[in-house]
């Protein structure tokens, strides 16, 4: 299509690129301009899908500079028959069901298809509706108008073909039966025939009574008389409001009717539903959307279909669809929408909203019994920034406990553990340690009881400068006929025995036989010993059964053995002395022990 630029047009052109080849100040194209119509938009430039362009030859800002007959369009262009550039324009305000929506620039029904057709009723003749531009066009049976004899049509659509017309021609004549004879009947001006004329005097017997039809599912009654005739009466009685058979229909709805039949007993059935209705009720008025929230109306006609609409007049205001948004809340926004009425709604209700406000600080306990605290930041986005580290936490649950062990450093001997309890405080720091409870501590060692007091691992011994000597396997070596003031110690509970040993050597004396000698004196408090002496390592073996003397006294009196040698014998040997404790060992005080050899 060749498009033809006004003259006014070609001038303004003209000059604006006489303007540019000057040096003229240019808007920097490459920078778009958002815009909603051309006037939003700097000179020189026009507005097209939303954004100020550079105008470049043939381009339109306004209609004033297209042909005759033509629309300048957004984008710059001039379009022949523009009745709509978007669907707001087909569509009034009031009419929220509009139909229509714009197809190249053409408002267009949606109601069918084009060349679909549908039947349709204009009274009671059947007719269709073609569809044109997507709307139904107006039904194109024949008009209901008043009988036309002999075209076999129910012109008036009452349920009757061709009633009303002459069934006979005036004046003619034909039989007819009547209730006692045949009679005649005549054909009426309108074409209709009389009522039979027949005599009704029939012969009967003198009061006999009889009856017949009459008028509309009636009766009329009839005496015999004395002369043998019948006497008629001429009222018909028991009429119905119609006659069987007839027919009658009433307008209804949109130029529709519905009938009624008279049943055979002369009562007319109910009105059948309403038929053949059009499409509007004559005089109602239908608008349609066209321009920027603009109307156009069209009218029912008499037949009940609708007229051809009239000249577009628009409205104002903003484009339907459009939407603005406002700020709300926590970068939240609100949205108003460009209604079909092309106005802007009220803000809805704010949306997309953050949990917090930029700049807001969070604080919550943080660490165990939450006595400590962590903080976070509201981002400029409106949405938490992460958690800091816990600051200040304790170490304990308020009101919690705690036990532990106590006492002593080991559990030798003696000792024990015991029990104490710290409970936390509101601080969640744990209170000083409470009393050691159950714990049993090193105490002043008893020497030689078997017993560890003082906990080091043993029980306390006091061996004396005899040692070993608890057998007799590991006596004391006194040599040969000592005589000697020894102080050993019984060192603890087990050490019950104390051996000596020495050698005895028979030698002669002219002052009488040599003796042995032993004492135990000086006791301690408490102990009691017993002393035996052997002859050899045999006899000591066997025990004190074998020994050759003893002191046996009981409680803690001193002992003291003496032994002399045989007669004419030989006395040489390895004597053996056996001190026994029964009673108590006192390692911390010796005993006072003399023993003299073979002497």
């Amino acid at each position: 299509m060749r498009l033809m630029v006004p003259l006014k047009a070609l001038c303004v052109l003209s000059l604006a690129i006489l303007v540019w080849g000057c040096g003229a100040k240019t808007v920097d194209n490459t920078v778009p301009q958002t815009c909603i119509d051309s006037i939003d938009c700097p000179v020189g430039y026009v507005c097209a899908d939303g954004t100020c362009r550079q105008k470049q030859d043939g381009l339109c800002t306004v209609s004033d500079e297209c042909p005759e007959g033509y629309t300048c369009l957004e984008d710059g262009t001039c379009q022949a028959e523009v009745e709509c550039q978007q669907d707001a324009d087909c569509c009034p305000p009031e009419r929220a069901n509009c139909a229509f929506l714009c197809e190249a620039f053409q408002c267009k029904g949606t109601e069918c298809n084009a060349g679909q057709t549908k039947s349709c009723y204009v009274g009671c003749h059947q007719g269709k509706r073609t569809c044109g531009n997507g709307l139904w066009g107006a039904c194109d049976a024949a008009i209901v108008m008043p009988e036309t004899c002999d075209d076999n049509v129910d012109n008036d659509c009452n349920g009757k073909t061709d009633e009303g017309c002459p069934v006979c021609t005036p004046g003619a004549t034909e039989a007819c039966a009547g209730p006692c004879e045949d009679g005649s009947r005549t054909c009426d001006a309108s074409g209709q025939w009389g009522e039979c004329i027949a005599s009704t005097d029939c012969l009967c017997e003198p009061g006999q009574g009889s009856s017949q039809g009459c008028g509309k599912c009636g009766t009329k009654e009839a005496e015999c008389g004395a002369d043998g005739k019948w006497s008629w009466s001429i009222i018909c009685t028991g009429e119905g409001a119609c006659d069987v058979g007839t027919e009658e229909c009433q307008p209804c709805g949109m130029c529709g009717q519905q009938m009624r039949a008279c049943s055979a007993n002369c009562v007319w059935n109910d009105w059948s539903s309403c038929k053949a209705e059009g499409a509007c009720v004559p005089s109602d008025t239908e608008a349609a959307g066209c321009g920027l929230c603009g109307e156009k109306v069209r009218e029912c006609q008499n037949n009940c279909t609708w007229g051809e609409y009239g000249a577009c007049v628009d409205g104002g205001g903003c484009t339907a669809g459009e939407t603005q948004e406002q700020a709300c809340g926590n970068c939240g926004v609100k949205v108003s929408t460009c209604g079909s009425n092309c106005q802007w709604s009220d803000f809805g209700a704010c949306q997309n909203a953050g949990p917090c406000a930029p700049g807001e600080v969070d604080t919550e306990p943080c660490g165990v019994g939450n006595c400590g605290a962590r903080t976070r930041a509201c981002l400029d986005s409106c949405e938490w920034g992460d958690w800091t580290d816990c600051e200040g936490a304790g170490v304990c649950v308020p009101g919690s406990q705690e036990e532990g062990s106590c006492g002593p450093d080991s559990e030798e001997g003696v000792c024990d553990f015991g029990k104490r309890v710290h409970t936390c405080n509101l601080s969640c720091q744990w209170n000083p340690w409470g009393n050691c409870l159950g714990a049993t501590f090193p105490q002043t060692e008893v020497c030689g009881n078997g017993v560890d007091e003082d906990c080091d691992g043993q029980d306390k011994t006091n061996p004396d400068d005899y040692k070993p000597n608890n057998t007799y396997g590991e006596c004391y070596w006194l040599g040969q006929d000592p005589e000697e003031t020894l102080y050993p110690t019984i060192d603890n509970t087990w050490d019950q025995e104390d051996y000596f040993c020495f050698k005895g050597n028979d030698g002669a004396s002219f002052l009488g036989p040599e003796l042995i000698t032993v004492k135990a004196q000086d006791l301690p408090v408490g102990m009691d010993v017993d002393l035996f002496l052997y002859q050899g390592l045999k006899d000591c073996e066997a025990g004190i059964g074998k020994a050759i003397a003893k002191s046996q006294n009981i409680g803690g009196d001193d002992e003291s053995l003496v032994w002399a040698e045989g007669f004419a014998t030989s006395d040489d040997a390895v004597y053996y002395v056996q001190v026994s404790n029964y009673g108590e060992s006192f390692c911390y005080l010796p005993y006072k022990l003399f023993i003299k050899g073979l002497k």
